[in-house]
């Protein structure tokens, strides 16, 4: 229960982790220790005495779940609103694949509506990196800097980015255009918002940017 606590204070604690998982073996709560064995390697998919002891556990299961199975149950699991449940579905994901974007992305968007920011910001930094031309991982990444972080050469990067994916997303445009505003780019907004109105010419948004500029 104490390390609990302390992994509420600090939840990138790889050893207090590690501590729990070993309590968790000891007390034969299985499941319990496998999914803090997988937090340990989620957060440092390097650390092989995790992967050592998760391996043991998974010698104990007559079949291991693919990657693809998991996903699909962790879909289901945010259907029915268990979002603890997908989050350790996908950590067992990426702790097999430490590759797999979906599953980095996914992790990103839990994190940021449990409020664990700083996890979130780790697998949408993640996402991105390993998929460079994935326009949807490139805005999230770019809202999440915008919004939450407040660093704006940073999301307009990303943003920027994502349009030379996909130069007919919406909401990027739309979020670069206002980018473009905080920075006195007038001209450029104005272009983020007319390239808007030619895809959609009721986007009221767009409208209300130029009516700004005006």
């Amino acid at each position: 229960h104490q390390y609990r606590k302390v992994l509420g204070l600090r939840p990138r604690d790889l050893i207090t982790w590690l501590t729990v998982a070993h309590l968790n073996v000891s007390r034969r709560n299985f499941e319990g220790a496998r999914a803090d064995y997988l937090k340990v390697l989620e957060l440092d998919s390097r650390h092989s005495e995790a992967r050592a002891c998760l391996e043991k556990l998974d010698s104990l299961k007559t079949r291991r779940l693919s990657a693809d199975e998991l996903y699909t149950r962790a879909q289901e699991a945010c259907g029915r609103g268990d979002k603890n449940g997908a989050i350790q579905l996908l950590s067992q994901i990426t702790a097999q694949q430490p590759e797999h974007v979906e599953a980095h992305n996914d992790l990103g968007v839990l994190y940021y509506e449990s409020g664990r920011k700083d996890l979130a910001q780790f697998h949408y930094e993640k996402a991105a990196e390993l998929a460079p031309q994935n326009s949807l991982v490139q805005k999230n990444l770019g809202d999440f800097y915008y919004v939450e972080k407040g660093e704006i050469e940073k999301a307009l990067r990303k943003y920027v980015q994502a349009l030379t994916i996909d130069p007919q997303d919406i909401e990027t445009l739309l979020a670069t255009g206002h980018i473009c505003l905080s920075l006195g780019k007038h001209e450029d907004a104005r272009t983020f918002a007319e390239r808007v109105l030619e895809i959609e010419p009721w986007n009221e948004a767009a409208v209300q940017m130029l009516q700004q500029l005006e």
